[in-house]
């Protein structure tokens, strides 16, 4: 091996070890699509489907802390309505979702009749 050949290899070494020691994943994929919500219902943090993602299998009266007032984008794999409420168990205002709708902004969903004017970021239970 020659002298540039090593350099090259220690340096790559290094690189990986730094990276691997740091918690940075080494080829680590971006955000999640919507397709690849896999259950019966994900919410997204950010809209179009990217940022922190939560799924769901059923009805919950409460998203959870993480997800609690942040989802901008929605995806329901229900074959029922789904109903997504502002408050915990199931209360407050409410937006449905046909069988199998996806929403990629909340905020540009338009005025449905019990919806905030805010739309986005306010949801806290759904059911299926």
């Amino acid at each position: 091996m020659n002298k540039k050949s090593s350099i090259r290899s220690a340096v790559a070494t290094t690189a990986t070890l730094l990276l691997a020691t740091s918690g940075v994943a080494i080829g680590s994929a971006p955000a999640q699509a919507a397709y690849d919500c896999q259950y019966t219902m994900c919410l997204w943090h950010d809209t179009n489907y990217w940022g922190y993602k939560v799924s769901y299998s059923g009805s919950v009266s409460y998203v959870g802390a993480a997800m609690n007032d942040q989802a901008s984008s929605v995806d329901s794999r229900s074959s029922r309505v789904s109903t997504l409420y502002a408050d915990a168990n199931w209360s407050g205002t409410w937006l449905q979702l046909a069988p199998g709708e996806d929403v990629g902004y909340l905020t540009n969903y338009g005025v449905p009749n019990n919806w905030p004017y805010t739309y986005s970021d306010i949801i806290s239970s759904l059911s299926m």
